[in-house]
């Protein structure tokens, strides 16, 4: 399982509890995180109202459980992504096609589409029944599930699962993407 910065900070903090007082040294001591990122995170928190800050010292005053929140510079929090849309909508249904996915997430079909043909191009998703002419649409179902967080598309089309830390790799060829030709390696 891979822990974000920002997930390490929340659970030191969470750590601390909302009864104790402590200073920024000591959260910033005590986690391996830059010590810029813990402050611009423990900022995002205390406009957010996770956090309050009485001269050095700050206090948890709102605990939302385990999971960090993901609070954008101003203290708002950031809004679900499309992917994490998709991702968790696959989780509750049993079976679905990408129309149905854009339907339950409204997140647009050809955006569906191509998520779905990189997650069933590695192995995640499992394509149950392919369309014929004058039948339904092509159906997968999720192979496994593996956390709340969504799988990642990266750069050379694998996939990379932040809830487990494993990359897909492409299946075929060895190949590398450079400047959107595909180039054998060496």
């Amino acid at each position: 399982m891979v822990i974000e910065p920002e997930e390490r900070i929340w659970a030191k903090v969470r750590e601390f509890g909302p009864l104790k007082t402590w200073r920024f040294q000591d959260l910033a001591d005590d986690i391996t995180v830059h010590r810029e990122m813990v402050r611009s995170y423990v900022s995002r928190l205390i406009r957010g109202g996770f956090l309050t800050k009485t001269g050095r010292h700050y206090q948890l005053i709102r605990d939302n459980g385990v999971e960090s929140p993901r609070l954008r510079k101003s203290g708002e929090p950031v809004p679900t992504s499309n992917r994490e849309k998709m991702w968790l909508a696959m989780e509750g249904m049993r079976d679905f096609s990408a129309h149905d996915l854009a339907f339950v997430t409204a997140v647009p079909v050809n955006d569906v589409k191509s998520y779905i043909g990189h997650l069933a191009h590695v192995g995640i998703l499992v394509l149950v029944s392919a369309n014929k002419p004058g039948k339904a649409a092509r159906r997968h179902i999720l192979r496994k599930w593996t956390g709340p967080k969504p799988m990642r598309i990266l750069r050379d089309r694998s996939v990379f699962d932040p809830n487990t830390g494993k990359a897909y790799p492409v299946p075929g060829p060895n190949v590398k993407l450079v400047r959107r030709t595909m180039v054998p390696l060496p």
